[in-house]
């Protein structure tokens, strides 16, 4: 029909592995932690709390919520930086970012959100071989999780 303008040529260029078996991409690598993340937050009766609202559910319903946000390299896989939060918290109320720091400090000790800020401030995407030792860290964390809370991988049936 009409031919395609200049511009709508460019698709959005999407990472892919170079095909080194011990590489993972960033997709991946966050979907790993933020597994990790949300298993650690989850009881011994596998139920997960928000740290913000503490509203209760299963893992799988909530979000691993960043204090500093994930484009920040710094603090992208910092465990001390994010918690697990409700959807409603984490998306719709921006991730209530104040209380979240006041959670955070009674969590992990005062001035954890100041530590955290500082640190959001370095630069430095990961390598290919980083992300894969990060990747192979929180895949046995996660099976750590699931044998502490009794929860079977939900992830292998959506």
């Amino acid at each position: 029909m009409f031919p395609k303008k200049k511009w709508m040529r460019h698709e959005k260029t999407v990472e892919k592995s170079s095909g080194n078996p011990r590489e993972c991409t960033v997709k991946t690598l966050d979907q790993w932690f933020s597994r990790y993340i949300r298993l650690r937050d989850t009881n011994g009766y596998g139920v997960c709390q928000c740290i913000t609202c503490s509203s209760h559910g299963h893992p799988k319903d909530f979000d691993c919520g960043h204090f500093v946000h994930r484009d920040r390299w710094g603090t992208r896989y910092a465990e001390h930086n994010v918690a697990a939060q409700c959807t409603h918290c984490n998306s719709f109320e921006g991730g209530q970012q104040a209380l979240m720091a006041r959670r955070l400090d009674e969590r992990h000790g005062p001035h954890t959100a100041e530590v955290m800020q500082a640190l959001g401030t370095r630069s430095g995407k990961l390598k290919g071989y980083e992300r894969y030792l990060l990747c192979q860290e929180y895949k046995a964390k996660v099976k750590v999780e699931l044998v502490r809370t009794g929860l079977e991988p939900w992830w292998k049936y959506e």
